[in-house]
């Protein structure tokens, strides 16, 4: 008979075996646990410890700053209306806050003929571009909705009193959109001494390429667009420069 104690330790060792065999398709196996099981008397073998490969420094790569991109040069108008614009400081028109310039879209039309405007339900005498004629022309895009619109009115109501004998021509366009309900009692309120209506369709809005409320764009006695997009109290000096061109020109 073999002693049981050898028997204990046979059985073990041979259970350790197969459970390691079959272990050995599924994941790595740990032979230092199974020796453990097998003799519980004998001192344990350290398991080895495998030191892991050192870690690959991480490549270095050159941090470049962001470009940065040079500031848009000012607005350059080419052809005729170089000789229009000149005189008129960048400060005199309402500035993109994208750009912190004046809007360009606007200075576009400096230096070409001034577009038709369409109207309808005026309050005072009906005008188009051909009965202002020979006259230095201020057109104010506005709307009662407009704050800045409404404050500026007397403005233009004293701009009329002062040059009107001296061939200024002035005109009010509203809003098509919203707030032209309000234009007549407006108009009577403010004391406006000028033709105001309202653009017929948008029409006007888009051949002035009008993105904001106040737009003011003046035009010359020829009949070419001299300033668009002034600040309300920059237009008197524009007006009073071309009507002394005008006076020059007629002699």
């Amino acid at each position: 008979m073999i002693p049981t104690r050898i028997h204990r330790f046979a059985t073990t060792t041979l259970l350790g075996a197969v459970a390691c065999g079959l272990a050995v398709g599924l994941a790595a196996c740990d032979g230092g646990s199974t020796q453990a099981a097998a003799t519980p008397t004998a001192a344990r073998t350290p398991t080895a410890v495998s030191t892991p490969a050192p870690k690959a420094e991480p490549r270095q790569v050159p941090v470049t700053k962001r470009e940065q991109k040079p500031p848009a040069p000012p607005t350059q108008v080419t052809g005729p209306a170089a000789d229009y614009t000149a005189g008129f400081p960048e400060s005199w028109y309402y500035p993109d806050r994208r750009t912190g310039r004046r809007y360009a879209h606007l200075a576009e039309l400096e230096g070409n003929p001034a577009p038709a405007f369409q109207l309808r339900d005026w309050i005072g005498s009906p005008q188009t571009m051909d009965d202002l004629e020979g006259k230095v022309v201020v057109i104010d895009f506005w709307a009662t909705w407009c704050r800045p619109c409404m404050a500026a009115v007397p403005k233009n109501v004293k701009l009329v009193e002062k040059f009107r004998d001296r061939g200024l021509a002035f005109i009010g366009i509203h809003d098509n959109r919203r707030g032209y309900q309000r234009m007549a009692q407006a108009a009577q309120q403010l004391g406006m001494n000028y033709p105001v209506g309202i653009d017929d369709g948008g029409v006007s809005q888009k051949a002035y390429r009008v993105t904001y409320w106040p737009t003011y764009t003046v035009i010359d006695h020829n009949g070419i667009v001299r300033a668009a997009g002034l600040m309300p109290h920059t237009v008197e000096k524009v007006v009073e420069a071309l009507i002394a061109e005008r006076e020059a020109d007629l002699g």
